[in-house]
Formats: structure tokens, C-alpha cells, sequence
């Protein structure tokens, strides 16, 4: 890991990115990227409408921004060796980003989501949610909290959710390079839900339903345990949990709060489109469920055009895992 992005936006919950991105920084000797994203504001029309700022007044803004990055530059500076690097971009804030994460070769990025509780909290903000749709890198999400004595937590404890998709390992050789530097443990999660076949209120079917969920329970505790062994061996310190919830996503909510983790680490799929509702998926549902900070990474796209592409990859990353 050698480049961090930092995006900011001149809030105080948007820097509390900061203090993640210095303790990943000192021990990886990474340098740290300040970004922000700036909009020309606009002004309204007399008669109705809006037009863009004058010129000379958003170069006043502009300047604004800079300073503010400079600043952050100087705070950076005291917490890590090597100076920060600093940018102003222009443009749709997750477009901008994105380009950025591509253009200057960005390993991870660190950033808030939006704080928000009640029924809004099913949003995880357009910016973040955008991002991890279409970067190819892991993005760390931070829920804020209160600025008021506002520490962040150690990363010491990572739970991966998998099952028995390849898809779901492409997570595993980012977590483990993130656990490599914070000296974390880990704990393979999986969610056993059976698929209910039979009517759920047919007191027959309820029996039958339970034993072929501790059936699927055995042969996940032997493949999970299995990838647990290869895990040790490589000096990774790894615990399994098998655990039977009617429902995955919030199965993986409860368990992350009862193992008590300071992360949970998950694959993403990017959709767009219709799809854009569901992120997936369980991914999806547990980043706008969870006050856990969360690790996650959209794969690259698979290429077809070399034989077997996406098998390939699959099998190269969970080399590097293991």
C-alpha cells in the first residue's frame, strides 16, 4: 500500500478520515492524497433560475478551498513523515474522484459517509455510494460520530463475511494486507439461510427446514475452517464463525457487533441502472446498517478476451491471500 486518498469536503465529519488514513500511513509509509472536489456555486436569476457564479467570485472560493488544503497539509504533517499531497478538482464530486483514484495510482481510499439516523439512514451519501460503484480499489467507509472527544477506534479485530462464492474471497487479500499493518485478527463469518422450499407455516416443513440448515451449517464449517488452516499457516492470526439467521445481511450486523470487530472487510458488486437500489445485495444492506467501519471492494471487471479471464483473477488473488 503505498497511496491513500483522503476526499474532503471542509467539514469537521469528513476529517475524521484523517486520523484512519495516519495510522495506516505510519505503518505503511504511505502517502497521504487531500482531495476536494470544487463546484462552482450558482447564483439565482431575478426572474427565476440559476446561473453560473461570476468568475472573479468563484476564484474567491477557489482560493477558500486551496487554503483549507493547505491546512490539512500542515495538520497531516504533524502526525506523519512524509508531506501530504494536496489537490483541488473540478467537476461532479464522484466522477472526479474516480479519475483521481485511476490517474494517480490510489491503493485504498478512506472516507465518511453521511451521518445520518431514522429513515435516512438507508442512505450511505451519493458520493460514497458512487465511489465504491466504480472505483476499482478498497474504500474504507466511516460512519461519523460526534466531533465531541471523537477518537478513532484501533483496527483489531476484522470480520469477513464470505460464503461459498469465489466472489465473496476477492475481499480476502485486501483485509489481510489492512490486518498485516494494524497487527488485527480476523474471523471468517458466514450466514447460513436456507432457501425455504417448503410453506413456512406448515408445521411439517419447519423440521425438515432446521436440519437442512445445520446440514448446510456442517459443510460450511469444513470448507470456512479448511481456508481458516490456510490462513494460519501463513501466520495469520484466524478465527470461524458459522452462524444459521433467516436473513444474511443482518446475521453479518449482529454478529460484527457481538465478535465485537472494528471492521468488517466484504466484496461489492458495482451495478448501476435498475440495479443501483440493491448495491446487491447483502454488501449493500450492511454498509447502510452498520456504525462498524466497513472495507469494501468492487472487484475489477472480469475480461473475456483471453480465454477464462475472470477464473484467472480469481484464482491470482486468492494466491496473493494465501
Amino acid at each position: 500500500m503505498s497511496r491513500i486518498l483522503v476526499p474532503l469536503d471542509g467539514s469537521e465529519f469528513s476529517e475524521q478520515a484523517l486520523p484512519y488514513a495516519f495510522g495506516i500511513a505510519r505503518r505503511s509509509g504511505a502517502e497521504i492524497h487531500l482531495v476536494r472536489v470544487h463546484t462552482p456555486p450558482q447564483v439565482d436569476w431575478l426572474a427565476g433560475g440559476f446561473a453560473p457564479m461570476p468568475l472573479s467570485v468563484d476564484a474567491g472560493f477557489r482560493d477558500e478551498d486551496h487554503a483549507y488544503l493547505e491546512r490539512m497539509a500542515e495538520y497531516t504533517a504533524m502526525h506523519v513523515e512524509r508531506p501530504a499531497h494536496v489537490a483541488l478538482l473540478n467537476g461532479a464530486v464522484a466522477p472526479a474522484l474516480d479519475a483521481y483514484v485511476r490517474t494517480h495510482g490510489i491503493d485504498l481510499v478512506i472516507m465518511t459517509t453521511h451521518g445520518r439516523t431514522g429513515l435516512s439512514r438507508a442512505w450511505i451519501g451519493s458520493v460514497a455510494d458512487a465511489l465504491v460503484r466504480s472505483v476499482e480499489v478498497p474504500v474504507l467507509l466511516l460512519r461519523p460520530r460526534s466531533t465531541a472527544g471523537w477518537t478513532p477506534a484501533a483496527i483489531e479485530h476484522i470480520v469477513i463475511p464470505i460464503d461459498e462464492s469465489d466472489y465473496s474471497m476477492e475481499i480476502l487479500g485486501p483485509a489481510l494486507d489492512l490486518g498485516r499493518l494494524t497487527g488485527a485478527r480476523y474471523t471468517l463469518l458466514q450466514i447460513i439461510s436456507p432457501p425455504l422450499s417448503l410453506p413456512a407455516a406448515d408445521a411439517v416443513a419447519l423440521p425438515i427446514q432446521f436440519a437442512r440448515a445445520v446440514e448446510l451449517r456442517v459443510e460450511a464449517g469444513e470448507r470456512v475452517e479448511d481456508l481458516a488452516r490456510r490462513l494460519r499457516a501463513q501466520g495469520h492470526d484466524v478465527d470461524t464463525s458459522i452462524v444459521i439467521h433467516g436473513h444474511v445481511a443482518h446475521g453479518i450486523l449482529e454478529q460484527a457487533v457481538g465478535l465485537k470487530a472494528d471492521l468488517i472487510a466484504m466484496s461489492t458488486h458495482g451495478r448501476r441502472g435498475i440495479a443501483r437500489f440493491a448495491l446487491g445485495s447483502v454488501a449493500d444492506k450492511v454498509v447502510r446498517g452498520t456504525s462498524v467501519p466497513i472495507l469494501l471492494w468492487k472487484p475489477p471487471t472480469p475480461r473475456t478476451d483471453h480465454g477464462n479471464r475472470a477464473d484467472e483473477q480469481t484464482a491470482d488473488s486468492l494466491s496473493c491471500a494465501l
